[in-house]
């Protein structure tokens, strides 16, 4: 192994512990409650040598940011069935709402506090965002009769009303239903399942 691939490698693991790091304070302290040096500090880094991997607390949010769409979509593209486009749809709602649960603090950086990079319906999602995934999945259905859509509803109508509400129910898990004695796993599957099924009505 070359001198110049070890030095990668170790650069890497380095800005992965600073990453950890960082949302272990977010987690403690929330986005704003804490600071570079404080980081520094913790990774035994001086606020001089971090610069050197984020220029900035706004660039390292960004990374996380990052962090947590990639993980998402990694998680969504494993989806299948067999069942045809609706059905993988329910299948992509579950793994976001798994998402939220394995990795909450990262999700409510990414997906809750961390503004969109899209920023407006003339302009397509990125190829790696998670919700392209969950778009294409809904134009696939559209495509084949299992959803309908019209003017007033499109297929960016129909993913937004499935992300919306998948995101909802990870939100409220985490806050204001936090400890509340229910079984909501159990009910995300036909939750969506009645909701999907909805969808595909005449419009």
């Amino acid at each position: 192994m070359s001198d110049e691939s070890t030095q990668l490698r170790r650069r890497g693991r380095n800005r992965q512990a600073i990453l950890d790091a960082a949302l272990d304070l977010i987690e403690l302290s929330g986005v704003d409650g804490w600071s570079m040096r404080e980081l520094a500090g913790r990774v035994d880094y001086t606020p001089g040598a971090l610069y050197r991997y984020f220029d900035s607390k706004a660039a390292l949010l960004e990374a996380l940011t990052t962090d947590a769409m990639q993980q998402l979509r990694a998680r969504m593209v494993t989806c299948r069935s067999d069942e045809g486009p609706s059905a993988l749809l329910e299948e992509l709602g579950l793994a976001y709402v798994e998402f939220a649960a394995a990795q909450p603090t990262l999700f409510r950086l990414g997906l809750v506090q961390m503004p969109s990079r899209r920023r407006s319906l003339r302009t397509e999602p990125g190829s790696d965002s998670p919700y392209a995934l969950l778009l294409d999945a809904v134009r696939a259905a559209v495509a084949v009769g299992e959803l309908t859509t019209s003017r007033e509803f499109t297929d960016e109508h129909v993913a937004f009303t499935i992300w919306a509400t998948v995101h909802g129910m990870a939100v409220l898990e985490q806050t204001h239903l936090s400890g509340f004695d229910a079984d909501f796993g159990a009910i995300h599957r036909p939750a969506l399942r009645r909701l999907i099924t909805g969808l595909g009505a005449r419009i």
